[in-house]
């Protein structure tokens, strides 16, 4: 079966997450779905580190830093929402030049997929 978008899909009453290297999906589904679509963005994404890089790196940066919890959190609530039957939103960062917003945004793009 071919996917034409990345995200949920709802596939034989059954949920999958489809992404450009991987489908996420309960039992034999994840094998039979691959994504097809010359607009889906596949060069945007990569993987990169391991889950002990992103304990060193991240989640380590955002111990009794509120703003990091929030763009680490923000970005894992995109694919959560559709389960929740909820539709997306979005946060406006605002302040001065120089204060961190750039990296509060890189650390949020990198949580899903890391950014080459």
């Amino acid at each position: 079966m071919a996917a034409t978008r990345v995200g949920w899909h709802r596939v034989e009453e059954a949920l999958v997450f489809v992404m450009p290297w991987r489908t996420i999906a309960q039992c034999e589904l994840a094998r039979r779905i691959t994504l097809q679509s010359e607009v889906a963005g596949q060069d945007e994404y990569a993987t990169d580190g391991s889950l002990e890089s992103c304990c060193q790196y991240i989640v380590r940066l955002c111990s009794g830093n509120p703003l990091m919890v929030l763009a680490v959190s923000t970005a894992l609530a995109g694919p959560l929402l559709f389960l929740c039957h909820r539709q997306t939103a979005g946060i406006h960062l605002m302040r001065d030049s120089s204060n961190g917003k750039t990296t509060l945004l890189d650390v949020a793009a990198s949580v899903p997929w890391p950014p080459k």
